[in-house]
């Protein structure tokens, strides 16, 4: 079932919710799909989920996807492209208590 899946002539972000990632302990696994940027030669996902450390996401064809175990609730992320921390502006976004703009999860 898929939780959110927007596009745009530029770039289209996926986020999935994965066949059996119901738990008893409060988690469920979460599919992020980075699509359109061809030319990206790195993409990396970094929110609250990973201390704001830089995960890399794999590359398969022209998406680069990542799936981890999150707990259900809300969860702030960007996505860093090559280098540059960058929100998607076609997905839910949020400020922190510093006045950040980040993407959005809500679980």
């Amino acid at each position: 079932t898929k939780l959110i899946l927007l596009d745009s002539l530029l770039q289209e972000f996926q986020i999935s919710k994965m066949p059996g990632s119901t738990s008893e302990s409060g988690v469920g696994l979460v599919e992020f799909v980075w699509e359109g940027e061809s030319a990206a030669q790195r993409v990396q996902i970094a929110g609250e989920f990973s201390n704001w450390i830089p995960l890399d996401m794999s590359e398969n064809g022209d998406k680069w996807r990542l799936s981890l175990q999150l707990p259900y609730g809300r969860h702030m992320y960007k996505f860093i492209v090559d280098g540059n921390w960058q929100i998607s502006e076609h997905l839910p976004s949020s400020q922190d208590p510093d006045g950040n703009l980040n993407n959005l999860l809500v679980h």
